[in-house]
């Protein structure tokens, strides 16, 4: 299950644009759409499951604070703050 969001990741650092790409996604809906376009099948659920463990500089959460990612994976946009 989770192991597809960890090929996801390895393969998105393997492809500037797509690590580019998926830095600026505005919803997580983005997100996979980006992953399914490129074979990676997974729900938002096991998005949000498995964000905390998501860490590589490639999500657009890197570097945010912990609520920033929750509100965006919940609520299903970027907060107003940063």
């Amino acid at each position: 299950m989770s192991d597809v969001l960890f090929r996801f990741e390895d393969f998105v650092h393997e492809h500037g644009d797509l690590f580019v790409q998926l830095q600026q996604v505005q919803s997580p809906d983005e997100i996979l759409a980006l992953a399914a376009t490129h074979g990676f099948e997974f729900s938002k659920q096991e998005l949000i499951a498995y964000a905390v463990s998501l860490t590589a500089a490639c999500w657009v959460w890197s570097g945010k604070p912990s609520q920033w990612r929750r509100y965006f994976l919940h609520e299903g946009c970027r907060p107003d703050w940063t």
